[in-house]
């Protein structure tokens, strides 16, 4: 049996039983000597027709499926599902072979004809890859390098290691981004080849953080914010942390970020790839008053990641001959606070402005900024845009009440605040316009929605409001001033973002 079918049935199975991401299942200790590189292309591959290979292997009588699960069969010779459905991607979408023997090899071969039929007549479509058809985006980190020198760098590499590309067509293969010039734009199946569409990579651009790997669309959130060097943030629903790098690169060394996750695995796993930017130092625990110790990451625990850990900017770090404790008199021009918190726990309390600044509190009393990215369904994602999920509205019910309650406590307990960017990965109007109108007929009618970024034109989209007046007139407020991404007119993954403003701001 392939060791690395075997893998990717454990990250898999794990992914069912848990709410942790791929990410922090793969970098876990348990997976570390895996090849994830091998793991990671064929779970995404596996996740994107998840759904559709569970029905075919109903349909092929292999699995049974009751009260919308789908199980083995009594007395099959087969124990592992996630096993099967993995060997049956890569026959009918990966290798199309089979790596290895065993019992669910020799099942699969006797079967192949019978999956093979119901995968052409049931699900033809699903032959075509839509994931492939969009660009991969990188977003550059300014405060490294610039998009030039990146583009010129990736053409570089496009003529010494894809010598049968013609020197003709690179500029149709990979650009600046007309509308945000610090993203480059990837064809996918040259973003494929140079491994500049995964993490991790062996392209120097990824491992030296002058790239991140991030969609356009969810950058879009952090621009239209408009954090600038010298700012104060919060970052209420962080983890894994692609905005939270992308509001460090915005700050240049100069403010102030506060990055809340209430996941233990999450929040390591972004704290790892902080740990990457090459001018931050850290993470370190505070001490005593000044002084401050460096800590591996992978003895960070709960405890102490509950009262936060720090970043600092290594060009205000004077270290003298130990590495491990330092001392810092002067408070530094940067700080990035990582915590292990629950946003909803978190508020304005007067008297916390008078702590020090090496106490997160004294970020969230001045923060004036809150970039607020809550759980969602995930449904603009290529991964799940094909998937029928048959519980939807089940699961809908539970995350809009999460996303209102968290909205709603961002607009009214934080007096600081003038901006708040609320932001899904969602389709769905329940997740976006009427989470927001719920939060603004809710709160303390202090703010108000704005528009996210002047040039973005909007589409109009078939959205109806079926209720009261007053929501309709936020309804169509939402219309107006709203950001929706979508994949087929963006050529990016689908997204939302409602910018909102305190009605007594200047800004």
């Amino acid at each position: 049996m392939s060791k690395l079918y075997m893998d990717t049935s454990k990250v898999l199975e794990k992914l069912e039983e848990t709410k942790l991401g791929i990410r922090s299942i793969i970098y876990s200790k348990e997976f570390k000597t895996c090849n994830l590189k091998k793991i990671t292309a064929l779970l995404y591959g596996i996740l994107e027709k998840k759904n559709i290979i569970l029905d075919i292997l109903y349909k092929s009588n292999l699995l049974d499926f009751k009260r919308n699960k789908y199980f083995i069969k009594k007395n099959s010779k087969i124990t592992n599902k996630w096993l099967l459905v993995v060997m049956t991607y890569d026959l009918l979408y990966g290798i199309k072979k089979l790596q290895g023997g065993g019992t669910i090899t020799r099942l699969l071969r006797i079967n192949e004809k019978k999956i093979r039929n119901i995968l052409e007549t049931d699900y033809p479509e699903s032959l075509i890859n839509k994931y492939e058809e969009l660009p991969r985006y990188l977003r550059i980190n300014t405060s490294i390098t610039n998009s030039n020198t990146v583009l010129n760098t990736i053409k570089l590499q496009i003529k010494n290691n894809l010598t049968d590309i013609k020197i003709n067509e690179v500029n149709k293969l990979i650009w600046i981004d007309k509308e945000i010039p610090n993203i480059i734009v990837c064809n996918p199946n040259i973003a494929k080849k140079l491994e500049l569409d995964r993490i991790p990579s062996k392209n120097e651009l990824i491992n030296r953080c002058h790239v991140t790997l991030q969609d356009k669309g969810s950058c879009i959130s952090v621009i239209a914010s408009g954090i600038k060097s010298g700012d104060i943030i919060i970052d209420a629903c962080s983890a894994p942390g692609s905005k939270t790098i992308q509001i460090i690169d915005t700050l240049y060394k100069n403010g102030y970020l506060v990055s809340f996750d209430h996941n233990f695995s999450r929040i390591k796993t972004m704290i790892s790839r902080i740990y990457e930017i090459p001018y931050l130092s850290g993470p370190y625990l505070h001490i005593s008053e000044n002084n401050f110790r460096l800590i591996n990451i992978s003895s960070l625990d709960k405890d102490s990641l509950e009262k936060g850990c720090l970043f600092f900017s290594k060009d205000e770090i004077f270290i003298d001959g130990d590495e491990i404790n330092i001392n810092i008199k002067k408070q530094p021009r940067m700080v990035i606070y990582i915590v292990l918190k629950n946003f909803l726990d978190i508020q304005y309390i007067k008297k916390n402005l008078n702590i020090a600044w090496y106490n997160y509190l004294w970020c969230v009393c001045r923060a004036k900024f809150i970039i607020l990215d809550p759980s969602c369904s995930g449904s603009g994602l290529p991964l799940h845009k094909d998937i029928i999920q048959k519980d939807i509205s089940h699961r809908l019910l539970k995350l809009t009440t999460f996303q209102k309650k968290i909205l709603l406590h961002a607009i009214n307990n934080f007096i600081n605040v003038n901006t708040i960017c609320y932001s899904t990965c969602s389709i769905y109007k329940e997740e976006n316009e009427d989470v927001v109108i719920y939060a603004l007929n809710n709160s303390k009618d202090s703010f108000k929605l704005v528009n996210g970024i002047d040039w973005w034109e909007k589409k109009d989209l078939d959205l109806k409001c079926e209720n009261m007046q007053d929501i309709c007139d936020l309804f169509l407020q939402c219309k107006i001033y709203c950001i929706r991404m979508d994949p087929k007119i963006h050529k990016c993954r689908g997204f939302f973002l409602a910018k909102l403003l305190r009605k007594n701001s200047n800004k």
